[in-house]
């Protein structure tokens, strides 16, 4: 429950969107947020963007790309399970359009 408390007061899922509009690059800036709460917000929102990937089906060569994400710091995001979402995004990703590209120092 504390956790809970803690990610509401982080304000990272408000019902209100953050103000993208149409910009063609968004960039989240969570330095703010524990290491828990990064990892639990960068999951949560590629899950969502893969979600809405599978959506608009495959592309027409299933090599065409419609969305890139750049992940910094890649290596707090990375684990063994098979069906972490990182994991899914790297083996079924690339036919619905979607990029995923992670850097560490």
């Amino acid at each position: 429950m504390q956790r809970l408390d803690l990610l509401n007061a982080a304000g990272i899922f408000r019902a209100n969107p953050p103000p993208f509009t149409d910009s063609k690059v968004r960039v989240h800036q969570i330095k703010s947020l524990s290491n828990e709460q990064q990892v639990m917000f960068v999951k949560l929102r590629l899950q969502a963007i893969f979600d809405q990937c599978k959506r608009l089906g495959t592309t027409a060569s299933g090599t065409e790309l419609r969305h890139v994400v750049f992940l910094d710091e890649g290596h707090k995001y990375f684990s063994k399970e098979p069906d972490d979402i990182i994991n899914v995004i790297a083996k079924e990703a690339r036919k619905f359009g979607l990029g995923l590209w992670c850097a560490s120092q």
